[in-house]
């Protein structure tokens, strides 16, 4: 390796020689001028003042020779560097490939999409669904909820929306009083598009939700519990399972007091219009 003087030197014109060079300019023009005159046969006289301005004419050439000369350099070395900086961008692209396995280990692949992947429709028709999905629910639960607090006697206690993991009213849509029995109405919807919504990620919401009503039935806050879906459930639904699972769990009398209701409005409303009816026309416990 070089050392710093040497580099310093091939970068550029040193302040020596630029000295060397005025120098020899102002002397060679001086010598120039003389030889001139003399050859001329006069004997040359200088006035301060002409001497003066030919020493400022010459301080102004020798400066503008200078500047050149520096200008030079300098494109030179401007010249040299890119040159430099171009042979290291080189060198690292001529480095030897990893092995297909190394780079699997060091960056997932990422899959390659053809001109003819179909857009991302799916996705907004997705969102489109559930949307609809959850205004169908809405109305379906309206419709239930309206249907028992507009029973002639029937208390509202609670018109609205149930959440998990509560306890008493907050926990169910609706609480209503019918004569003698404090009712809880909970409706579900059974798609899938908001199914998760009910069932959770796991499917263990709906269940612990179960026990939980279940708890309330045995400290009285409520006596009987009005389960609503909005379709028929077969064997493999998992509400049906979770239906089943806690019937093995708890006490005959209390599963008992857990009522089904399954279909769309028009055959839910007449069934509880009728179950309604029932219990508003029973004797007094």
């Amino acid at each position: 390796m070089g050392s710093g003087e040497g580099a310093n030197r091939a970068k550029g014109i040193s302040f020596k020689t630029l000295g060397l060079i005025f120098g020899s300019a102002v002397l060679g023009s001086a010598a120039t001028l003389l030889f001139l005159r003399v050859a001329e046969g006069r004997v040359e006289t200088f006035s301060t003042a002409s001497l003066l301005g030919f020493v400022f004419m010459l301080v102004l050439t020798t400066v503008a020779i200078v500047l050149s000369l520096t200008a030079i350099s300098l494109s030179r070395s401007t010249e040299r560097a890119l040159l430099g900086k171009g042979a290291v961008a080189v060198s690292p692209s001529r480095l030897p490939e990893a092995k297909p396995e190394t780079v699997a280990r060091e960056r997932p692949a990422t899959p390659v999409k053809s001109c003819s992947s179909p857009a991302p429709a799916p996705a907004l028709l997705s969102t489109e669904a559930r949307e609809r999905a959850e205004k169908k629910y809405s109305q379906f639960k309206d419709i239930v909820l309206l249907g028992a607090a507009n029973y002639p006697g029937v208390v509202s206690r609670k018109i609205g929306e149930g959440r998990y993991l509560t306890e008493g009213d907050e926990l169910v849509d609706g609480s209503f009083e019918m004569k003698s029995d404090r009712v809880a109405v909970c409706t579900f919807c059974t798609g899938e598009e908001i199914g998760v919504r009910f069932m959770g990620p796991r499917g263990d919401r709906f269940p612990g939700f179960l026990r939980s009503l279940a708890n309330e039935l045995k400290t009285g806050h409520f006596t009987r519990v009005f389960l609503v879906f909005d379709r028929t459930l077969d064997s493999a639904s998992p509400y049906a399972k979770a239906l089943a699972d806690l019937g093995k769990r708890i006490d005959a009398d209390t599963f008992e007091k857990f009522e089904r209701f399954e279909g769309p409005p028009n055959i839910i409303i007449p069934e509880l219009t009728e179950r309604v009816s029932q219990l508003m026309s029973a004797p007094p416990a």
